[in-house]
């Protein structure tokens, strides 16, 4: 599921905006303007039953390309914060429960996080398909 958000995150990102973004380390230098895109933490905790509610932050990072930084860096902070209010996660909408933006010298961090429930697999035995129930009526 995470890789599943972070790829969500990706494709609103490049809907939006023509720059790259990575999710990768690179191993040389990048030319900006660009993105990163890492996983920050991920919990999870049970609900009820087989459900758990699994919290998946992460932080997109923005290196400007001009000299103006503070100026394009605030223009990418408000574009992020339409595009990424919510994604397409395995084609279905997943609302982010938490956006902000912190303007760094030569970045701009950008956190987002999205909450989604998940039922635990196989923890209860299998679905039944079908049932059949015999209604007698009783005399009285």
């Amino acid at each position: 599921m995470d890789n599943d958000i972070l790829y969500g995150i990706v494709a609103a990102i490049r809907e939006e905006f023509e720059h790259p973004v990575y999710v990768d380390p690179l191993e040389q230098g990048f030319q900006a303007p660009c993105f990163f895109v890492q996983p920050v933490s991920t919990s999870r905790e049970r609900v009820r039953g087989p459900w758990h509610r699994q919290e998946n932050e992460y932080v997109i990072q923005y290196f400007p390309g001009t000299s103006q930084v503070h100026e394009e860096m605030s223009d990418a902070a408000e574009r992020l914060f339409e595009c990424l209010e919510l994604i397409i996660v395995l084609n279905k909408v997943v609302y982010a429960a938490g956006l902000r933006a912190e303007p760094r010298e030569e970045a701009l961090n950008f956190y987002a996080g999205y909450p989604v429930f998940l039922r635990a697999g196989g923890a209860h035995g299998d679905e039944m398909e079908s049932v059949t129930c015999d209604i007698v009526q009783r005399k009285e």
